[in-house]
């Protein structure tokens, strides 16, 4: 049974949070009556401490399917082209992408795979709060790969790439059905340039971001005192506000850079010279099928990514309504069994691309197609997942205190430190009582006196 101080309270579900985005209600729990009343409204939804993130998640795999969409099916929503899922480019011994090596890219794609990595480790841990000790070393382990080996990566990239900047042409003639003119090309220049600096950039800030967070996170936790039998594990002390203000504004130059690397690495990597296979086929120009998806797999996909990011947006709001969250949860389930079709239609064409024969002097190329058939899958689970853990697996968990409903991830957190019908038992008098009847009640009728 835990000890009730009566210094230090017990901690309190709070109960007066709306929403994933656990939105406080203003004058809420101020009296024992109020906490009551809100503990006893069936009609309010509690999401778990893991909704936010999780529909955060949802929502950046539903927009990059989306972005991918528009990209391989047309620019327009009014508008589609048709074409087969497959890249046909020309065989040449040249290895560059708009004029710049292939090993320069990889470079790039690991710089942002790190940083990536690590900044949304750091952002899941500073919003989950885990235990002292937890916490610090997540802190360390994210910081060091996402900006320490991230920032190193970065500072590669932008030598290898600063010793190119010459050889950046942009050489993609043919786009969606025009022909290719290999004398057509035209300097890069100043985009090698930016790509260059914002690796630099990253590079430096994020070394020294992580070397912030590493004081940081140092200073925030303290080991127990000795001949505290009561301190279980470290102590927060907590940093300086402006020292979180600087931390957070360095994460997010980091992701900018980020954002900016990867943006000028795709529009790198299209500026490659492409050619068709109208002549390799020895047919009437444009008479090949252009690359991209058919025009029912493009309606499909749009749809069902349109339906989820609406859903998602609309979730956020901090909606109490148990009915409200009920029927976003079945919008989720009604978009899992379309993207399921959108992923059989997508492996069925690119199935079928690859059964045709690459005509001899081309080579092509699957991965970006396959990538969205993943992405399809992918977007699907997730949604039949965060349903089953938010909605579904709370049916079947009760807390022994309250007999309230709660997810997967907090159901014993809350049984064991949270739930204010819990049993503790006072420090000074050695009574058991209900969590709730001591922060409101007992703790200031007990004192050294009654001891």
């Amino acid at each position: 049974m835990e000890i009730a101080y009566r210094d230090q309270p017990p901690l309190l579900d709070n109960s007066a949070l709306i929403g994933p985005t656990h939105s406080p209600v203003l004058d809420a729990m101020t009296t024992m009556e109020e906490r009551e009343r809100i503990e006893a409204d069936y009609e309010w939804f509690r999401y778990s401490k893991f909704a936010l993130p999780f529909l955060i998640f949802i929502l950046l795999v539903a927009v990059t399917l989306f972005c991918l969409t528009c990209w391989w099916g047309g620019t327009t929503l009014k508008e589609y082209h048709t074409g087969m899922p497959r890249i046909v480019e020309i065989v040449s011994t040249v290895t560059d992408e708009g004029g710049l090596p292939e090993y320069n890219r990889n470079v790039r794609v690991a710089t942002f795979s790190f940083g990536f990595f690590g900044l949304a480790g750091i952002v899941l841990t500073m919003y989950l709060k885990p235990a002292g000790g937890l916490r610090k070393g997540m802190y360390f382990l994210f910081g060091f790969l996402g900006l320490f080996v991230g920032g190193i990566l970065g500072a590669i990239a932008g030598g290898l790439d600063a010793g190119k900047i010459h050889n950046a042409v942009w050489c993609r003639s043919r786009e969606r059905g025009t022909v290719s003119i290999s004398n057509n090309c035209y300097s890069m220049q100043k985009m090698a340039i930016a790509v260059t600096s914002v690796e630099l950039v990253y590079a430096s800030i994020g070394i020294l971001t992580f070397f912030a967070l590493c004081y940081a996170a140092s200073q925030s936790f303290q080991p127990p005192k000795e001949g505290d039998e009561f301190a279980a594990a470290p102590q927060q002390r907590g940093v300086s506000r402006t020292t979180r203000e600087v931390l957070l504004v360095l994460l997010f130059l980091c992701f900018a850079c980020l954002v900016l690397m990867i943006v000028f690495t795709i529009l790198l990597s299209e500026g490659r010279d492409q050619m068709q296979v109208d002549e390799g086929w020895n047919v009437r120009r444009y008479n090949n099928p252009i690359s991209g998806w058919t025009e029912k797999n493009t309606r499909l996909r749009l749809s069902n990514t349109a339906l989820v990011i609406i859903t998602v947006l609309i979730n956020l709001i901090p909606f109490r309504s148990r009915v409200i969250a009920y029927i976003l949860a079945f919008i989720y389930l009604l978009a899992s069994p379309l993207l399921f079709a959108s992923f059989a239609m997508d492996t069925k064409d690119v199935a079928t691309a690859r059964a045709l024969v690459c005509p001899v002097g081309f080579s092509c190329h699957y991965a970006a197609f396959v990538m969205v058939c993943i992405l399809d899958i992918f977007l699907a689970v997730l949604l039949v997942a965060y349903v089953v853990f938010e909605f579904i697996a709370r049916l079947l968990m009760e807390c022994r205190h309250c007999a309230r409903s709660y997810g997967v991830f907090e159901i014993h957190k809350h049984e064991s430190n949270e739930c204010s019908s819990r049993p503790v038992r006072c420090e000074v008098c050695s009574k058991t009582m209900k969590a709730k009847n001591f922060v409101y009640q007992h703790r200031f009728e007990c004192g050294e006196e009654h001891h």
